[in-house]
């Protein structure tokens, strides 16, 4: 279960992901990828999108994390590999759109 901190800091991440839609113009076609990962992947998606937003959390807390912000985004969470894969390395919730190239 997540504390009211967590709930606050996932509130807090979805404000940061309107705010950067609406900064860099993301049309109505454009949406938000939202993935675990380590610090490598996460260097890799820096290289490859842009912006690229990202909280970080404590392993064990991420996946119930990760659900809370995917559901408030009305999204099904991108963690299936990751529930049959866990890892003590995977540490960030990363956002990125898959139509903006950096």
């Amino acid at each position: 279960m997540l504390s009211k901190e967590q709930h606050a800091q996932a509130k807090s991440f979805l404000s940061e992901l309107n705010n950067a839609r609406y900064e860099y113009s993301f049309s109505s076609e454009d949406s938000w990828s939202i993935t675990e990962c380590t610090s490598a992947q996460k260097a890799t998606i820096e290289k490859e999108f842009y912006p690229v937003l990202f909280v970080q959390s404590g392993f064990e807390s991420l996946p119930a994390f990760s659900n809370l912000v995917s559901s408030l985004l009305n999204k099904t969470p991108e963690s299936d590999l990751v529930q049959s894969n866990p890892s003590k390395e995977r540490i960030f919730l990363v956002a990125y759109c898959l139509n903006k190239k950096a």
